[in-house]
């Protein structure tokens, strides 16, 4: 039978997943790039000659302000804006400042401080490794149970297990419905152990194929029982 939430699970590990790697796809590019103009660069001397505040955003009053630098290249005197905006202003007015840039390219000039050259790498890591992580759990949850599922029913052992409840799952809500459960208890004599086994999720009413008395086929592992897996022949997939 196919599995809502199984397949719910899988795509939202996907999204997470893209969105990840896209994250630190561009975590990497800003820390390689800014590395790169690191390396071999020109440093100059530079003063924060005046402060850019931003624009104005639903009219209200802006909160950051770039620092707008001059210094001299050769014979140029050349006049660049700080990657990154802050408040408070990380930078005051007349300033001393160190600058880098690429050789023949003082247009490019970044200043030289841990935020400036690694603030958008530190974002943009800090963004993909969470969402990588439930990436992962949301993608190895449904692998984890199909691989129960295909252990128990290849090595365990078969057994038929006494429905003594039908119970809707009000934890878990898919598209406006809650999945019902059949809960089923095996024990080898009266004296014996007794096993509780859940199905998967079922998207349907089970009550007509499988009410509270009838028996269903359980394969589970003797020696580690809490890897079983409920087979529900009397319902029609989907």
């Amino acid at each position: 039978m196919s599995d809502p939430a199984s397949k719910i699970f899988r795509i939202i590990g996907l999204v997470f997943g893209a969105v990840g790697v896209i994250a630190a796809a561009i975590c990497v590019w800003c820390l390689v790039d800014a590395l790169q103009i690191a390396s071999g660069a020109v440093r100059a001397e530079g003063t924060v000659t005046r402060l850019e505040w931003n624009q104005r955003m639903f009219n209200q009053p802006a909160r950051t302000a770039y620092a707008i630098v001059q210094f001299r290249a050769g014979e140029r005197v050349v006049e660049v804006r700080s990657h990154t905006s802050t408040s408070p202003p990380a930078f005051s007015v007349g300033e001393k400042v160190v600058v880098f840039y690429p050789p023949d390219q003082p247009d490019q000039a970044r200043i030289e401080s841990f935020w400036e050259q690694y603030l958008l790498p530190l974002i943009f890591g800090t963004v993909a490794t969470p969402f990588l992580i439930l990436s992962a759990a949301f993608l190895v949850i449904p692998a984890l149970r199909g691989r129960r599922r295909r252990l128990a029913r290849s090595l365990g052992r078969a057994v038929q297990a006494k429905v003594t409840e039908i119970r809707l799952n009000h934890t878990m809500r898919v598209n406006g419905r809650h999945p019902w459960v059949i809960v089923a208890e095996y024990r080898e004599d009266e004296l014996g152990q007794p096993y509780t086994f859940s199905s998967d999720y079922l998207w349907s009413d089970p009550t007509s194929a499988y009410p509270v008395g009838s028996y269903v086929t359980v394969y589970y592992l003797p020696h580690k029982p809490t890897v079983y897996v409920v087979e529900l022949e009397r319902l029609s997939p989907g």
